[in-house]
Parts: structure tokens; sequence; C-alpha cells
């Protein structure tokens, strides 16, 4: 990518997420005996990769990555809420 389209991939993203309507990013579904697939997860996942792919290159020198694995740890041992630390130990593997 050069300098311009990863510009405009960053603005781009901060476009949609910043204009889109409140709600959440990915779906939400019970997990039970019968239903143990989680399409959510994969939603995450692929959300983030999009999110670290336009930003890790940017001129900042800011380590993405590592900057979100080192607050999504922090977030997933804080955090009282199972939901919250479940999905931010997703984040930080």
């Amino acid at each position: 990518d050069t300098t311009a389209e990863a510009d405009e991939k960053a603005n781009k993203l901060i476009e949609f997420l910043t204009t889109r309507a409140f709600g959440p990013l990915w779906c939400h579904e019970d997990i039970t005996p019968k239903n143990q697939n989680s399409k959510s997860a994969e939603q995450l996942t692929n959300f983030l990769r999009h999110v670290v792919s336009v930003f890790k290159d940017s001129k900042s020198g800011f380590h993405l990555e590592q900057h979100l694995s080192e607050v999504s740890l922090q977030t997933a041992l804080a955090s009282s809420s199972r939901h919250y630390a479940g999905r931010s130990f997703q984040i930080f593997r």
C-alpha cells in the first residue's frame, strides 16, 4: 500500500465507526449444549485483524498489536465481567 492508500483505508474505517448507527459490531448469540458455535468470536477476530491491518503500517511507529495485547490482557485480568474478560482474552491471544 502507498501512503495515500493506507490513509484512505484508515479514513474509511474511522468513517464507518463514527457514522454507523448505534448497535453491536458483531452478532450476539447464546452458547448452549445444542449450539456451541460462536459466530461472534469469529466476527470479532476478523474485525480486529482488519483494524490492525489498516493501522499497523502507520507512520507514527505505534505498535498497535503490542498495545492491543497489553490492554486486552490488563482488561481481562481486571474485569469482573466474565463476558468482557473472555473477549479480552480472545483479543490477547
